[in-house]
């Protein structure tokens, strides 16, 4: 084996150590970018969670508005339904109360008719008793 001089010695230490720097370096720059990347990608994940949860938000949204719209139909129709019954009922009711005031008009017509004509029989009696009332008197004074 052959001896080498102290000073390649030194400087093969000198060209490992620095090496060894070079490495180290490599790793610490690796390691710095690996750490960048593992950032971007928490405010990937972060970015992805709230986009989800919007997206989420507005299918809800969506959802709840459905089933909104779903039962103010329902209560439409319901009302609707209940409009129409109540409308039913009245317009029965009228057609009762027309029934019956149309009866009593009938009967009050009748009535009208009867009194007219009890009122006519009525006059020509009196007029009957006046006249013999004045034949009477006339007959009373000659």
């Amino acid at each position: 084996v052959v001896e080498k001089r102290p000073s390649e010695r030194m400087e093969r230490t000198r060209s490992r150590e620095a090496s060894c720097e070079d490495a180290v370096a490599s790793v610490c720059r690796q390691e710095h970018e690996v750490r960048q990347r593992v950032a971007e990608l928490a405010k990937d994940v972060a970015l992805l969670q709230a986009a989800k949860r919007d997206l989420l938000c507005r299918e809800a949204e969506a959802c709840l508005q459905q089933e909104a719209e779903r039962r103010f139909r329902q209560f439409e129709e319901f009302l609707h339904e209940r409009t129409e019954a109540s409308i039913g009922e009245l317009e029965q009711s009228f057609r009762t109360s027309q029934q019956r005031c149309d009866a009593v008009l009938e009967k009050a017509d009748s009535c009208t008719g009867e009194l007219l004509k009890f009122r006519s029989e009525m006059v020509a009696n009196l007029q009957g008793l006046e006249d013999a009332a004045v034949e009477c008197e006339s007959e009373i004074w000659r």
